[in-house]
Order: C-alpha cells, then structure tokens, then sequence
C-alpha cells in the first residue's frame, strides 16, 4: 500500500518512518512537481487530516497506558488531604503527589485516581478493579491481595525497602494528667478493661492487640481523639502526622503525646496480580520510580504543605 504526499514539513522524517512500521510505502511528490487542479489539491488536504487524526490516534493509544489507584477518602495530613471521595486541586496532599510525579517518570503512564473507604480499597484491589493502592503496610497475608516491591521480582520474595512509598510512624496519644507511659518496650500505668482507640482496619489495631491491649476501632482518626478528649478511652494511638496535626485544635487541648514512637512502618504501593502479570516490566518501572521520587522530591513535595500540618 501506497501513500503518496507532497513535501509538507508535517510529513517528515519521523512521520515517514511510522508510515513505513505500519507497512505502508511513503512516496513524496517531487520538488516543483506540475501544479495539481484545485479538486486533486482538496483531495491531498483531506487525505493530509485524515492519516494525522489517524496517527494521533494510534500513537495516543499506544503510549498512553491508564493506571487506577485507589486510595483512602479518610485524611492524613499532610499526606492525604481531604476526607472524602473529593480530591483537593491545590494541594492534594504528599502522598496523591508523589503518585502522581509517576507520570513524569513512568513514559506513557496515565494516572487515574478513586478514593474510597480503606476497607473498599483492599477489597478492590483484591478483585482486580483498581490497579494499585497506597499506602499499604507489609503483610504476608496481604500477598493474596497484590503485590509488594520486592528484592528478587517474585511474589513473595524479600520486600525491597528501597522501594517502599514511605515511612510512617504510630504513636499513644493520651489525655494530660493520664499516668500512662511507653518506655520503648513496654506499657506502663495501663488501667484495666479501659478501651483504647484507633481506626479500622489499620495495622497498629493487630499490632496492639498482640499486646493483649483492648482496642475500640473507629471509621476515621478524629473520631478516637474525639473519644479521647471525652475520656471514653484512655489512650488513642494514630499516626504522628495526624495526631500532631489534631493537637492543634482547640477541641484537642486536653490531649498530648506519649514519647518515643510506638512504632514506625513502612509503607507500599501495592499493585494488583492482574496488573503485574499482564504488565511486568511496567509494575517494576513504577517501583523503582517511587523509590526516586521518595528519595529525591519528597522533602521538596513536603515543604509545601508545612502551613497545614
């Protein structure tokens, strides 16, 4: 098959060179070539629209390649901003930013973004309607879910720490005057069959109850600090940007944190199966770019949002 043009610069060297990889011949008029009637030169325009459209078309589907992350609607400032299905156009928070840096560093990658209830996130993840979701803490049970960056590509292979998406720390909010301490290993001062907060499904509730303390799950993170200040539980663990940023309300003046950190963990991208089985190479380039935004952007990405912490 043959196409024949004239010496337009829009067919140039790359444009003839895509016409050839599709297996059709480029034939340029010759320079100076007999004038053609206003009917032929009609017929090269519209011919000229058409295989442009056309190009455009196949080379946007080509290298576009649309990736879903779903993440929570529940806000952790500064790294989720907004509590609900929403997403802030200003300033969306350090988290949905860094995801979305991917498409500057992923070629061709297209970010699409859902937010939904933590719970709905892993559930979706786990039926392969979302592609990703952050940030997801390490557990092995979670491997039937998606997956985890790891060291040797393998599905359950060691987790690769250079990849991880963050590192957050858990701490024990109490309400001032309260004897409870935390010595870096040990609880002291807990009061007996008095319920401690923190909100479901997140990986500090198995954490402490390991510890054989009772803990009262809510839906979002305000929602144990309000507890809190009510002295309806004794103590609130959540995460330090959260709760640090909570102590700043006026409704929060009775509460204070407990000193060291309870626990600090590290936090994932975590892709689905379908995904990385259907696109390997792609789910590692999006790895390894999180580590370099991490690594390289996040202090930038961060100092952004100081006045909101």
């Amino acid at each position: 098959m043959n196409l024949i043009h004239d010496r337009d610069s829009k067919f140039c060297r790359s444009f003839r060179s895509i016409i050839a990889s599709m297996g059709i011949n480029p034939i340029r008029l010759p320079p100076q070539a007999p004038k053609m009637n206003e009917a032929s030169m009609i017929k090269l325009f519209i011919v000229k629209i058409m295989v442009l459209c056309f190009l455009c078309l196949q080379s946007f589907s080509a290298l576009a390649f649309e990736f879903m992350v779903a993440y929570s609607d529940d806000e952790h400032k500064p790294f989720v901003m907004g509590d609900s299905v929403a997403i802030p156009k200003n300033k969306p928070g350090i988290s949905t930013e860094m995801v979305l840096m991917l498409e500057d560093m992923v070629e061709g990658l297209e970010i699409r973004f859902t937010r939904l209830p933590w719970k709905r996130c892993v559930l979706y993840l786990t039926l392969n309607k979302v592609d990703a979701i952050f940030s997801a803490s390490f557990k092995k049970k979670r491997l039937k879910i998606g997956w985890y960056p790891t060291t040797d590509g393998t599905h359950e292979g060691p987790v690769d720490r250079s990849r991880r998406f963050n590192t957050f720390a858990y701490s024990l909010y109490k309400h001032k005057g309260s004897k409870i301490s935390w010595n870096g290993k040990q609880f002291i001062n807990i009061i007996p069959n008095y319920n401690f907060g923190a909100s479901a499904g997140t990986s500090i509730v198995g954490d402490m109850e390991k510890r054989g303390l009772r803990i009262e799950t809510c839906n979002d993170q305000i929602c144990s600090f309000r507890k809190l200040a009510r002295k309806r539980i004794q103590g609130a663990f959540l995460l330090d940007v959260t709760g640090n940023a909570l102590l700043k309300k006026q409704e929060f003046v009775t509460i204070e944190k407990v000193n060291p950190s309870i626990v600090e963990k590290d936090y994932y991208l975590m892709i689905s199966d379908a995904f990385v089985k259907q696109n390997p190479k792609m789910a590692q380039k999006i790895w390894d770019a999180i580590g370099v935004i991490r690594e390289t952007y996040l202090t930038e990405i961060a100092a952004r949002y100081v006045s909101t912490n």
